[in-house]
């Protein structure tokens, strides 16, 4: 899962209902993992709309490949509460930084949900796995 590190709060209803909308197509056709980065905005919406989706379709996994361990730093205490707590309810917590986790990401999907706020550039992931030939729905 790919976007930006902020999600406007116009958007963030339609964008949760797009996601919730996107992981159950998915996880009804057989994909059961979703990967993300645990970065603030986009990242942090879809991880919570995957763990709303596996409270009725246990079968859904959410994995983390994090940066390091030391992600939160700088960020508001609020942010921080939300991301401990997914880190804590995620299936897997892996870490690799940079490009590795570029990488690590991309290894581990069958495909992509990106969002990209109009005039943005693709989000470097949904780059990635468009050039892999995986498949990528943009929301």
């Amino acid at each position: 899962m790919a976007g930006p590190g902020q999600v406007p709060d116009s958007e963030v209803t339609r964008l949760a209902a797009d996601l919730e909308a996107a992981v159950r197509r998915l996880a009804a056709q057989g994909v059961l993992w979703f990967w993300a980065g645990g970065a603030l905005g986009f990242d942090t919406l879809a991880e919570l709309t995957v763990m709303k989706v596996r409270e009725q379709m246990p079968q859904v996994h959410l994995g983390l490949l994090l940066p390091g361990e030391d992600q939160t730093a700088g960020w508001h205490p609020a942010n921080t509460a939300v991301y401990e707590v997914i880190r804590s309810r995620a299936d897997a917590v892996e870490y690799a930084a940079g490009q590795a986790q570029a990488a690590a990401l991309a290894a581990r999907c069958a495909g992509c949900i990106a969002w990209c706020p109009p005039g943005q550039p693709e989000p470097p992931l949904a780059a990635r796995a468009r050039q892999a030939g995986l498949e990528l729905l943009l929301l």
